[in-house]
């Protein structure tokens, strides 16, 4: 079974867990990371390695950044080995609570990590794309 790791700065990672156990109420296998101001490369660095090897069972674990070029992401690449640690950045509600729910199905962390990039991509919407287009604008 795969393991998951939310790496986010402040409170960002922590935040989305939580969320996502209200829904994914069975999920064990998953760790938040947070960095803040004062933390610096190494300690958060270490934090995150302790978090991977928590939820690690040999099915590999997928860490989820906030954003591409963030501390979290690039300390997060920096820890990627190929069908062991896998890292997905841009991370939201919709993403974790997919990947949590891929990894109760026994996923392998490959496939799973890029149904969950493409869910991700899928879940972001457009009210005006969604309700049928623009309303006319008063004159």
């Amino acid at each position: 079974m795969i393991g998951v790791v939310v790496a986010a700065h402040g409170g960002l990672a922590e935040a989305l867990v939580a969320t996502a156990k209200l829904v994914v109420t069975q999920a064990e296998r998953v760790r938040a990371v947070g960095i803040s101001a004062s933390d610096d490369s190494s300690g958060y660095e270490q934090r995150l390695r302790r978090a991977i090897a928590e939820v690690q069972d040999g099915g590999g674990v997928l860490v989820l950044t906030d954003m591409f070029g963030g501390s979290p992401s690039n300390i997060g690449m920096t820890l990627h080995q190929p069908g062991a640690v896998e890292v997905l950045t841009g991370a939201n509600l919709p993403m974790l609570i997919r990947a949590l729910q891929l990894a109760q199905r026994g996923a392998d962390l490959d496939s799973a990590a890029r149904e969950v990039k493409e869910y991700g991509r899928r879940a972001i919407a457009l009210a005006t794309e969604v309700l049928g287009g623009a309303k006319e604008k008063a004159p």
